[in-house]
């Protein structure tokens, strides 16, 4: 019985397909850290949430946000240059995003310990030199914690202008670049977490398939 979400399902096909069994080394705990596990939950709450953007951004750009709008002639107030929908959504996406970057810096300094890991700590392959993949950590560390900054939620802050007529805004430009920051400095962390996965992989002498 399906137990999960659709977009939770999606991601845990996806990873079923790039981790057929075989190839790996045995397990070393009874259960992996949250940040793995929870994998398919992490992903597809980040998956479900901008397919929600999406959504919301067509209908935004595909309507008139014009004030006053004219209907049969009569020239009539509207609210529809307040894009609020998407403006909750674009937050909600900034928040999910945070989520996967924990998750993501979770599994780097997982498979930096060797408690957990069971492999040398750093990820070395010299040991007694415990460098290695130790400055990397603590770069990722920086750039999540960046990432994690900007997920104040912009739509909440409005002073009234315009001699208190303009008395609520949707501030989706201010999510809009906070959401790009994020995306940005998310590259060099994704690459932090692709080189450790690789050292892990090499260390641990499995021979994976997939993709």
């Amino acid at each position: 019985r399906r137990t999960g979400m659709a977009a939770e399902i999606r991601i845990a096909r996806f990873l079923q397909r790039i981790n057929p069994p075989g190839g790996w080394t045995p397990r070393r705990n009874l259960q992996d850290p949250l940040s793995f596990r929870c994998m398919p939950q992490i992903g597809g709450a980040f998956l479900a949430t901008l397919d929600r953007v999406e959504i919301a951004l067509a209908h935004g750009l595909a309507r008139c946000d014009d004030n006053p709008i004219l209907l049969d002639g009569r020239a009539m107030t509207s609210g529809a240059s307040l894009p609020l929908t998407l403006a909750l959504d674009a937050q909600a996406l900034v928040l999910a995003l945070c989520h996967y970057v924990r998750g993501v810096l979770g599994r780097i300094l997982a498979l930096c310990r060797e408690d957990l890991s069971g492999l040398p700590r750093n990820l070395t392959f010299d040991p007694g030199r415990q460098v290695a993949f130790g400055a990397a950590t603590k770069l990722a560390a920086d750039l999540s914690t960046a990432i994690l900054r900007e997920s104040t939620p912009a739509s909440l802050y409005q002073v009234p202008v315009a001699n208190g007529f303009e008395d609520e805004a949707s501030y989706l430009p201010s999510i809009a670049r906070a959401l790009r920051l994020q995306c940005t400095l998310l590259h060099p962390l994704v690459a932090l977490e692709a080189m450790a996965a690789r050292q892990a992989v090499r260390l641990s002498g499995a021979t994976p398939g997939g993709l």
